[in-house]
């Protein structure tokens, strides 16, 4: 809260508490926004769908008034999150990601999603994102730094004591 992170990724292997964590860290920070979001990508929406209902949730657009284009959603989206400071939660963000291939690349139906990444991590906003997964995609990996508003915080598996 204190140094203005947009994108914290949480990332660690299936089972870990990523989800916990992330819920923990919601309940003590809520308040300082307007609005909390959860989604989660298990069902692997295509961006388009993941776009419309967080232009909904953040704005005050309707379906019939949504643009056609990426370029002028994310536009969109981009111009609410820097109006009102939103708390958006994306869980199981590794289903977006192949498998068997280096980290953080997409599958190929969800390569838009970079776009996404990239543009919540780079462009100033008053929001943050808490991300979700067994591993980071590739912007976020780029854009993450002890200085950036991009962190990744690596949970390390558990102890025997700990099960």
């Amino acid at each position: 809260m204190q140094e203005g992170c947009r994108v914290i990724a949480i990332l660690g292997n299936s089972g870990i508490g990523k989800t916990a964590l992330a819920c923990y860290l919601l309940q003590k920070i809520k308040t300082n926004f307007e609005l909390v979001i959860c989604l989660d990508l298990n069902l692997s929406p295509d961006l388009e769908n993941t776009l419309k209902a967080l232009i909904l949730s953040t704005g005050n657009k309707t379906k019939n008034q949504l643009p056609s284009t990426l370029g002028e959603k994310l536009s969109i989206l981009l111009s609410n999150l820097q109006k009102k400071r939103c708390l958006i939660v994306l869980d199981d963000v590794q289903t977006l990601l192949s498998e068997k291939q280096l980290a953080g690349n997409y599958r190929s139906q969800y390569r838009s999603y970079k776009k996404l990444f990239k543009i919540i991590g780079e462009t100033v906003h008053t929001s943050c994102f808490i991300i979700n997964s067994w591993e980071s995609p590739q912007e976020i990996i780029t854009l993450a730094g002890k200085n950036s508003p991009v962190r990744i915080f690596p949970l390390k598996p558990l102890g025997l004591a700990a099960s």
